[in-house]
């Protein structure tokens, strides 16, 4: 069964691991072995980390989400009247922030929407602030990302200037954005 120490080590690695080793590291963790064996089919064995980043994803995703198809949506602070420029480069911040923050390309809902072609859709805030939207996103469980400008052009330093959502299931960040108008 090995130790205690050794589990931990070994989750804290990204190096293949065994269907038996997944089943010693996560079951301690409330996991069952029906899971973990799913998960580690999934996942290749590729490590204990991705092993449980899918079991996480699916517990939080029911598995007709997780075949949906996956975007992100970008809401731009459509008060501040920024220029087109200074618009793109505010959402390339939060395209790349949202990614980041999710844990990079390893990541399951990251990995999933690379592969279905990146979808990003661009909205104005409309009524609501991104603040708000960001709370909502929270709320419903959603990745939520938040960029605030340094303020060497346009905008006075700190403004929030646009929301990432996602990547995530296209029917949960519905949820949230729906009402948005395209920008």
């Amino acid at each position: 069964m090995g130790c205690w120490f050794w589990k931990q080590k070994l989750i804290s690695k990204r190096m293949p691991i065994t269907q038996s080793e997944a089943i010693d590291a996560l079951v301690p963790l409330g996991f069952s072995e029906s899971q973990v064996k799913v998960a580690w089919e999934q996942t290749g064995g590729a490590s204990v980390e991705e092993v449980a980043n899918f079991l996480v994803l699916t517990i939080q995703y029911s598995s007709e989400e997780l075949n949906a198809p996956y975007k992100m949506v970008l809401v731009v602070n459509s008060a501040l009247g920024m220029s087109t420029g200074k618009i793109a480069a505010q959402c390339s911040h939060a395209t790349l922030g949202a990614v980041l923050a999710a844990g990079g390309p390893e990541n399951n809902n990251v990995q999933r929407w690379l592969q279905q072609g990146e979808p990003i859709i661009v909205v104005q805030s409309g009524k609501l602030t991104l603040k708000d939207l960001e709370a909502k996103s929270l709320a419903e469980g959603l990745p939520a990302y938040l960029v605030r400008d340094a303020g060497r052009t346009e905008v006075t330093p700190g403004s929030i200037t646009v929301l990432a959502v996602g990547p995530a299931p296209n029917t949960r960040i519905d949820i949230v954005t729906r009402s948005l108008a395209l920008l």
